[in-house]
């Protein structure tokens, strides 16, 4: 076999597998835009949005749920899922170890227990 024949075949191969990969990546890129385009719904939640509430990271205002302010829930301004929590305020005045950790809220009253293990 001719020496000329054999490069020319060899280039010829490389050509061909270069389109392959360039028309590989436009097609991903084509995707991609589609898939943003696709996830993009009419509110304005986009996929970064909804992968954040899937992963429990959920945006919207906490609002109390009684006169205390201790107990508290949110509706995601996203997905619509509502949260519950609890906020309780510790002392801030005659802080030692022991007041701090075996005390009362003192917006509810709520007794907010000991650390464990300790003499109460």
């Amino acid at each position: 076999m001719d020496n000329s024949l054999l490069m020319e075949n060899f280039f010829f191969v490389v050509v061909i597998i270069a389109a392959i990969i360039f028309f590989f990546f436009v097609v991903v890129i084509i995707v991609a835009i589609i898939f943003a385009a696709y996830t993009q719904s009419r509110d304005g939640v986009n996929f970064s949005t909804r992968l954040k509430c899937s992963c429990g990271f959920h945006q919207g205002e906490w609002i109390k749920d009684d006169c205390s302010g201790c107990y508290q829930s949110r509706r995601c301004m996203f997905c619509e899922i509502t949260e519950e929590r609890e906020r309780h305020g510790r002392p801030i005045s005659g802080r030692t170890l022991r007041t701090f950790w075996n005390s009362y809220c003192e917006r509810c009253g709520a007794y907010l227990g000991s650390s464990g293990g300790g003499d109460d």
